[in-house]
């Protein structure tokens, strides 16, 4: 029940941001949001192709756990789960921050399967 913050982190410093629309997700892809991270101002829905494609499909099928939002992280249309010649997805990852759970997909998230760390586990 706590506020939501996008964290970015850039070569030599850090943004924190609020989520642009109320909701109890927070979607992030891999472009600067800040202003002062990407060097100028910031047309959130025409810089990044992947979180315009990602904010639709939310808003078009609101997922329910992290196994829907795995889906969306999957999605080719719009160049969020991305493998041709010279580009690839890497890593993808859901948190589920009131459960503990951190969910990394290795590789491409179409085809990769979730590795789940508990971060409330004791060690």
């Amino acid at each position: 029940d706590g506020d939501l913050v996008d964290i970015e982190v850039g070569s030599d410093s850090i943004a924190l941001r609020k989520p642009p629309i109320e909701t109890s997700h927070l979607l992030h892809t891999n472009c600067y949001l800040d202003t002062g991270l990407a060097g100028g101002t910031v047309d959130e829905n025409t810089v990044c192709l992947r979180l315009g494609t990602a904010r639709n499909l939310y808003r078009e099928h609101p997922p329910g756990n992290a196994e829907e939002i795995t889906a969306i992280l999957s999605d080719h249309t719009g160049g969020i789960c991305v493998h041709r010649d010279g580009a690839a997805t890497i890593v993808s990852f859901v948190a589920e921050i009131h459960r503990g759970n951190f969910h990394v997909i290795t590789g491409n998230p179409c085809q990769g399967s979730p590795e789940t760390i508990d971060l409330l586990q004791d060690t």
